[in-house]
């Protein structure tokens, strides 16, 4: 990810998610860049529960919530760990 898509990225964070991840020096989007995020590119699939939903995609998993204006990134960097919760470097 380069710096650009890193103000991006941050935009598309539920609001707690933006907060948690810029509450370090720099801001949301240094932070972006530091944690070295999977691109998120390839063919996915979607799972939706209500105003929750996962995205599955060819390098990684994230989870989002529907609020008035839009779906926003709740979790991502999220790896599975069997029967366990997901690992996720942004969110939970």
């Amino acid at each position: 990810m380069r710096a650009g898509q890193a103000q991006a990225a941050c935009s598309l964070l539920a609001p707690s998610t933006a907060e948690d991840v810029g509450s370090g020096e720099g801001g949301c989007a240094k932070a972006i860049l530091r944690l070295g995020l999977p691109a998120g590119q390839g063919a996915g699939t979607a799972r939706v529960w209500g105003d929750e939903a996962q995205v599955r995609l060819a390098d990684d998993t994230v989870f989002l919530h529907r609020f008035a204006h839009g779906w926003l990134v709740r979790a991502a960097g999220c790896t599975p760990r069997g029967e366990r919760p997901y690992q996720c470097d942004v969110g939970s």
